[in-house]
């Protein structure tokens, strides 16, 4: 699947004066230590203009995987799962540690979810499937999503240990 966010006919009007409140707006997520604010910002920024630089450095990103961690701890599966897409989104080296435990429990929110609330199920589920992706980019061209390997479990894979011999 490929989604392509760019519309060259679509105009948002997103002028100077509109990208200097944006990134005064993530300056002000970084110096509050407002990470959730600051990722979904920062998400939405590199999602309207993927060349823009947001220089995110690493005290951010522990910043960053720090309220992943708070999410996880606290069991805000809703809020765990946009700050990791945004994880994702931003920057696809950085490591989630999600496991399978994570991933279960996202499941078991999205089912409820479903019953309650339909247009928080939606988003939800958009974040478990970006989380799923076997790849994702936002190029110039766009939002780029392959899910042609889709993954059930997101914790890292281990290789076996070789196999040892005593002589």
């Amino acid at each position: 699947m490929k989604i392509l966010a760019q519309n060259k006919d679509l105009d948002l009007n997103l002028d100077q004066t509109a990208w200097q409140g944006m990134r005064n707006q993530l300056e002000k997520d970084r110096v509050g230590n407002h990470w959730g604010d600051f990722s979904t910002q920062a998400m939405a920024m590199k999602l309207l203009n993927p060349n823009q630089e947001l220089n995110i450095n690493l005290t951010d990103w522990q910043g960053i995987k720090d309220e992943l961690n708070g999410y996880r701890k606290s069991g805000r599966w809703g809020y765990f799962s946009e700050q990791a897409m945004a994880i994702k989104l931003l920057g696809p080296t950085q490591d989630l540690r999600v496991d399978q435990i994570d991933w279960q429990n996202m499941e078991d929110f999205l089912k409820m979810y479903r019953l309650w609330h339909v247009s928080d199920f939606f988003n939800h589920a958009m974040s478990m499937a970006i989380l799923a992706a076997e790849e994702v980019k936002i190029t110039d061209k766009g939002l780029e999503v392959n899910m042609r390997k889709p993954k059930k479990s997101l914790a890292s894979e281990v290789p076996p240990m070789p196999e040892t011999k005593q002589f």
